[in-house]
């Protein structure tokens, strides 16, 4: 047995290495083409395209005085809007209080845009080009709460107000108590302020106020 595997492997030797019967070379590798390729070489639109950005939600729109059956909501709102002053469009203290003319009766509108004054406050709010941020509390709890009649409600608001500015710069804060006197012609009719009176705090935690 084993004179026959040595002759069998040298018979496979001999044929492998006889002229004419070596296997064929390989195929060469094919050489680019100077044809231009017609795989499209754009950009997929979808690799490149911008991710979509989310812009910030607009601000829900201000309910319109006809649309608010609580008194309390429309004394927030005009507290909130009689003193955020913006001395970047308002002239006066008297145009921060024409923004809440929609809440007013005429009676209130003139009492609130004839008594504020120009005064050293507004002078340097208007220096930095300032505003006014205004933060409103309930305080009825404070001070006590007449009953509402069906024509007639009052409510007190304390308002926080911090002086700022874009150049980086924050005034004084200073405190405001509203009393507002509410009014309605008839049960179906908006509540609107129809007097207001407040007192303003040097120093918020100081009980000394001035007219």
């Amino acid at each position: 047995m084993k004179h026959t595997k040595t002759a069998l492997a040298l018979a496979l030797i001999v044929v492998t290495t006889t002229p004419g019967c070596t296997s064929p070379a390989p195929d060469p590798a094919p050489t680019a083409s100077a044809s231009p390729s017609r795989t499209s070489t754009a950009p997929d639109p979808r690799a490149t395209a911008p991710a979509p950005t989310t812009a910030d939600p607009a601000p829900e729109p201000a309910p319109e005085p006809a649309a608010v059956e609580d008194p309390s909501v429309v004394a927030d709102r005009v507290a909130g809007l009689l003193w955020a002053a913006d001395t970047r469009t308002d002239a006066s203290p008297a145009d921060t209080a024409r923004r809440a003319a929609p809440w007013l009766t005429p009676t209130a509108l003139e009492q609130v845009t004839s008594a504020p004054a120009i005064d050293a406050d507004w002078l340097e709010l208007a220096a930095h080009s300032g505003r006014r941020l205004a933060a409103v509390d309930d305080v009825d709890e404070l001070v006590g709460r007449t009953p509402d009649t069906t024509t007639v409600a009052v409510r007190t608001r304390g308002v926080r107000l911090t002086p700022v500015s874009e150049d980086g710069w924050t005034g004084e804060q200073a405190y405001v108590v509203a009393t507002f006197r509410l009014t309605r012609t008839q049960v179906s009719a908006p509540w609107l302020v129809d007097d207001v009176e407040a007192m303003w705090a040097l120093d918020p935690t100081g009980d000394e106020y001035r007219e």
